[in-house]
């Protein structure tokens, strides 16, 4: 098994870092892919309010089938490349 470490420059910009994954992805040649912490989002943020706004729940299915962006996304890079990817993202959950 060949396992590779992705390091990028990641942007408040889900998309963005969502399509940048991708490109890396696409050109590697390992089975497992291990992305930084928090590579939807980023770790710079104003305030709470900010940070949830990126976040995304994991709670149930339903929420991640229609809300989560970022999850859903890399589901498909994964399968579209044959790849296990390892990646963090802010979670939302409730108290």
């Amino acid at each position: 098994m060949k396992v590779s470490f992705i390091q990028f420059n990641v942007k408040k910009d889900k998309k963005e870092n969502i399509k940048k994954i991708e490109e890396y992805i696409k050109i590697n040649d390992a089975s497992l892919i291990v992305l930084p912490e928090l590579s939807s989002s980023g770790y710079l943020f104003e305030n709470r309010e900010e940070l949830l706004s990126v976040s995304e729940s994991i709670n149930n299915e339903d929420e991640i089938n229609k809300k989560s962006i970022f999850i859903n996304s890399i589901i498909e890079i994964s399968k579209k490349y044959n790849k296990a990817i390892i990646a963090g993202f802010a979670e939302k959950f409730k108290r």
